[in-house]
């Protein structure tokens, strides 16, 4: 489901802010009355500062991540923005370092030189479609703020459930989206049944099954071994681009992937194991 996330986007056709604003507003309601029947708000929760400026910061983290990726997803090819995505792992190991003072190893160094070595092949040469070099610069912007939405998320999640910090987050990017389509005089509705019907899809499929079941199994399986599991969405984005839009693609993006794609297996299969618990 997660895997098509850019197809959706691309078949949806329409200005970045309007995917994202009906975006939100399709899945919000759907989480809230969800996490309201399990009983999981809980007014004192938000009782805290600290808490609402985190909320806030996730929040502009990933209305900055989906801004970014729709306009990515929409000038270059879709295997080419789903492997810069792919880096996401590695970038988020890179921020940990960083910002939380976590120890760099040999692993880390090696993946992220994989990873570098991988974009840089995969942006040699001439492309096929015009501003795609643009579009991998927006792909590559896009993952270091889903990078920073998860390190910044990082202690939000012990203190709310996950419905309840999704659907507040969700529903501050919607505001942020509605807020640039006012700004920019864009119309919210008026659009073709294609868009109606792709958004739909893209609320069903990767919001909710797809981000919904990737955080309900990470309560069982290891979030490493999940991490790995990301690794075959490029494939899968690719293989329904070439059927749907007669995307090529290209032996610099084929080797950038396994490269990408070694460099993360080498940073978080070492630590992988099927349970959480001994």
């Amino acid at each position: 489901m997660l895997s098509q996330a850019a197809v959706l986007v691309r078949w949806a056709d329409a200005p970045t802010d309007v995917i994202g604003f009906w975006r939100m507003a399709m899945t919000v309601p759907i989480l809230t009355v969800w996490s309201l029947r399990l009983g999981q708000y809980k007014i004192a929760a938000f009782r805290s500062r600290g808490l609402w400026i985190r909320i806030l910061g996730c929040a502009v983290f990933l209305f900055l991540h989906w801004r970014l990726w729709f306009l990515a997803v929409q000038q270059t090819t879709v295997a080419n923005a789903t492997v810069c995505f792919a880096l996401s792992p590695l970038l988020t190991a890179i921020g940990a370092l960083v910002f939380f003072g976590e120890r760099i190893h040999a692993r880390l160094v090696i993946a992220v030189l994989l990873g570098l070595t991988g974009v840089v092949w995969m942006e040699w040469g001439e492309f096929a479609l015009e501003g795609a070099r643009r579009g991998d610069l927006l792909g590559l912007l896009s993952t270091a703020a889903f990078a920073g939405y998860i390190l910044v998320s990082k202690s939000i999640r012990t203190r709310l459930p996950n419905l309840v910090f999704t659907s507040v987050t969700y529903g501050l990017v919607g505001v942020m989206f509605a807020v640039c389509l006012w700004a920019q005089g864009q119309p919210f509705t008026g659009y073709p049944a294609s868009t109606w019907a792709a958004l739909a899809a893209l609320t069903l499929g990767p919001t909710l099954l797809g981000h919904a079941v990737f955080t309900y199994c990470l309560n069982y399986l290891n979030v490493n071994l999940m991490t790995c599991a990301t690794l075959f969405e490029p494939i899968f984005a690719a293989i329904v681009a070439a059927w749907a839009f007669g995307e090529p693609v290209r032996l610099q993006t084929v080797a950038a992937f396994l490269l990408v794609s070694l460099g993360v297996l080498i940073l978080y299969a070492p630590k992988v194991s099927f349970r959480t618990k001994d």
